[in-house]
């Protein structure tokens, strides 16, 4: 069986990272998932050099260089960890494409690359979905505007991006598919396995969305999503 790497793509708030969690426990010990967020808050806590540069460009509101997400990349993942990788938050950028099918390619087994796009809905729904995820981790009437900015820019970032990353993806040969973000996330579960051919049966993922009682999105949200 070939070694199937999947990358989860797409603005802030679009629910990549809750769809690749609600898929690891359903491949157990043949997937791992790793999130290149917490790549950078692992060297952030870590590497003095890296934090000065991870603040210089949070002030600026750039990205980091492909260079220093290539480096945490190498350092952190390893290529043969399972059968089945997941990664979200990259590749951000179409250079991240290039670096990122070098590094997971080199295996002794076939790889099948797959880049999962949930940014196919209006910006107005990511930031609707935003500030209910922010109104529900906080508790708080009033979301700090500066972290709506914040999310807006990300989201920015991605749609000057994404055109670039998803044609390099093909050039590639990545297996590039859209997914619906306003979908439930058994749904959206289910067109990931469907499409990365993964065994997994669909009564499997709709008794899982039972026992880890994943609602559906609220009306306020799905109303941006057309």
């Amino acid at each position: 069986m070939n070694a199937k790497h999947i990358f989860a793509f797409g603005p802030p708030a679009a629910t990549k990272g809750y769809t690749l969690k609600f898929l690891e426990p359903l491949l157990p010990k043949r997937f791992s998932r790793f999130v290149i967020s917490d790549l950078i808050r692992r060297e952030f806590e870590y590497d003095e050099e890296f934090k000065a540069l991870a603040l210089s460009l949070q002030a600026k509101r750039e990205l980091l260089p492909c260079a220093a997400v290539d480096r945490l990349v190498r350092k952190y993942v390893p290529r043969d960890i399972s059968e089945i990788i997941g990664v979200d938050g990259g590749p951000r950028t179409e250079e991240q494409v290039g670096l990122f099918d070098a590094y997971f390619r080199i295996q002794t087994t076939p790889v099948e690359m797959f880049l999962f796009d949930f940014g196919n809905a209006p910006d107005a729904f990511y930031d609707a979905l935003f500030l209910h995820t922010q109104h529900a981790e906080d508790r708080k009437d009033r979301v700090d505007g500066d972290k709506l900015e914040t999310h807006q820019k990300g989201v920015a970032i991605y749609r000057e991006n994404r055109d670039p990353v998803l044609s390099a993806a093909q050039k590639h040969g990545w297996n590039v598919v859209q997914i619906n973000p306003a979908l439930t996330t058994a749904a959206k579960v289910l067109k990931i396995a469907q499409s990365a051919k993964l065994s997994i049966p669909i009564a499997q993922i709709l008794r899982f969305s039972k026992q880890t009682e994943t609602r559906p999105l609220p009306p306020s949200v799905l109303r941006f999503a057309a």
